[in-house]
């Protein structure tokens, strides 16, 4: 059954996210977490008149191609009854229409504290489900892989995205996608939930844009 409250997976546009920040040695500085949340805001915003895209309803097909959305990934963790911790990284999620697969990456993660973490996690094994019931489901899932490190503390991921396309119209065609972060977070060995509850400004959903 799809789940209301979603973690982040918060899209902008790769024109407005290249000319802010990048992961390159000789690049701009990677995004505060303040500018990743002001950006997740605007997507929120984008998103809201946008109707899902049935699967059946996206290119298909040996000429379909495939779409590539770029935005933020985040995610609240429960520190075992401490304080909860708010992520928000770079993301790139590309969607291959003709082998309906999902791979990305999430990088240049960051806390509320402003404390940045080196590391990325991958998006493996994603699969896009034509046949899915968009009332009950979700159209596309993939596991959320990767370990990143900061002050010698290492956050080992075994999370799972899920998530969905929209459009102007359920015929399409598609301009973002949105969706869920669920699973734990492994941090020195000790397991973390991910919580799925928001907490402003990181609010539990993801969007993303083409």
């Amino acid at each position: 059954m799809k789940t209301v409250l979603k973690v982040i997976l918060v899209g902008a546009s790769g024109a407005a996210l290249s000319a802010c920040g990048s992961s390159g040695g000789d690049g701009p500085d990677p995004l505060t977490f303040a500018e990743l949340a002001a950006e997740e805001d605007i997507l929120r915003n984008d998103t809201g008149g946008l109707t899902v895209v049935e699967p059946m309803n996206l290119p298909d097909g040996p000429t379909a191609g495939s779409a590539t959305y770029n935005g933020t990934l985040g995610f609240i963790l429960d520190e075992n009854g401490a304080d909860e911790v708010q992520f928000l990284s770079d993301l790139t999620l590309t969607a291959n229409f003709v082998a309906d697969t999902i791979s990305g990456n999430a990088s240049n993660f960051v806390d509320s504290s402003e404390e940045q973490y080196t590391g990325s996690l991958s998006l493996e094994r994603g699969v896009i489900d034509r046949n899915t019931d968009t009332t009950l489901n979700y159209t596309f899932n993939a596991d959320l892989e990767g370990t990143l490190t900061n002050n010698g503390d290492q956050y080992e991921s075994f999370a799972e995205i899920r998530g969905e396309f929209l459009g102007a119209s359920a015929s399409g065609p598609d301009t973002h996608v949105s969706g869920a972060v669920t699973g734990t977070i492994v941090k020195n060995n000790n397991a973390l939930a991910i919580v799925n509850e928001g907490m402003a400004p990181v609010d539990n959903i993801f969007y993303a844009s083409r």
